[in-house]
């Protein structure tokens, strides 16, 4: 009897949440900053807003936002990772100091629409000072990842 490989649920992408602590995890090697998980807790106008962020350090100041894409992005895709970036600039607004905020990704095809000065997008991540880096997943979670984004693409 063949087992069939049961697709997972649309929004479940496990190796993708698994991902994205290992790039925090190298880019805070990289860097030589310990960042950690974190949910921020802000009161706004009498309403507690809560943000939660991949990679934070206070000192020194980091906000970082990790995207484990295979690919190019795709439009909606996009704007997942834009939202990432204004998700930086408010917390940096709301903690009232200068951080260094990096969107960090998975390879360098992913990370390609966001640092070209012929896009819009690239233009804005550099005005808000929000950096790019490309920090490669180890060979067997890369494996593990791309082929769930191929399930998950069927």
């Amino acid at each position: 009897m063949k087992l069939k490989q049961s697709k997972p649920k649309l929004g479940t992408a496990t190796e993708a949440m698994l991902a994205e602590p290992e790039m925090i995890s190298r880019f805070s090697k990289h860097r030589g900053v310990t960042l950690v998980s974190k949910s921020l807790r802000f009161n706004i106008e009498g309403n507690q807003i809560s943000v939660q962020i991949d990679g934070y350090s206070e000192n020194p100041p980091y906000l970082c936002e990790a995207w484990s894409g295979c690919k190019r992005p795709k439009a909606g895709q996009k704007w997942k990772v834009m939202k990432d970036a204004l998700k930086l600039i408010f917390i940096e607004k709301m903690q009232g100091g200068k951080y260094k905020k990096v969107l960090i990704f998975s390879n360098k095809d992913a990370q390609k629409p966001f640092v070209s000065d012929k896009s819009w997008l690239g233009a804005c991540l550099k005005k808000f000072e929000v950096e790019t880096e490309c920090i490669k997943l180890s060979g067997s979670r890369e494996k593990k990842r791309r082929k769930e984004a191929k399930i998950l693409r069927k």
